[in-house]
């Protein structure tokens, strides 16, 4: 019986847990991902704010920490307009919860003209609202 209640008292964490999942993928798809169907340097204060100030960016072998200016977003997005991402679509997101505040997430994306790219993205909420803490661009892509 003891066990029981000790499952018990864990139970609405680890649903609260699950959801996060399903939060994060939406908020994803529905916020963040339309910038890059026709990114814009614009855009770059909004975008701004999807990031912790100080968030880790790991391309390649390269590891940058990012100030997170306007000005660095707005250059960024001028690179990923030249490389190809206007038009681009999200052809899949799986979470990982790891706990009601963190969640990683393997993107899929289909770029027009290159093909399927994979970003893995921590993301954590604060202050009451889910920003990137780390990005790993092009990482090896599943196969589904």
């Amino acid at each position: 019986m003891k066990h029981y209640l000790v499952l018990l008292l864990f139970l609405p964490l680890n649903s609260y847990a699950v959801d996060a999942g399903g939060e994060v993928v939406e908020w994803y798809i529905s916020e963040y991902a339309p910038y890059f169907d026709s990114p814009n340097p614009s855009d770059a204060a909004a975008i701004k704010g999807f990031y912790v100030d100080g968030h880790f960016q790991h391309v390649g072998s390269d590891l940058y920490v990012m100030t997170n200016t306007e000005e660095e977003w707005s250059s960024y997005l001028k690179d990923e307009i030249e490389a190809g991402w206007t038009g681009s679509e999200v052809v899949s997101v799986s979470p990982i919860t790891l706990n009601s505040s963190n969640v990683a997430l393997t993107v899929k994306w289909l770029r027009k003209g290159s093909g399927e790219v994979c970003h893995w993205y921590l993301v954590t909420k604060n202050k009451d609202r889910w920003q990137f803490t780390n990005l790993v661009a092009g990482v090896t892509c599943a196969t589904d």
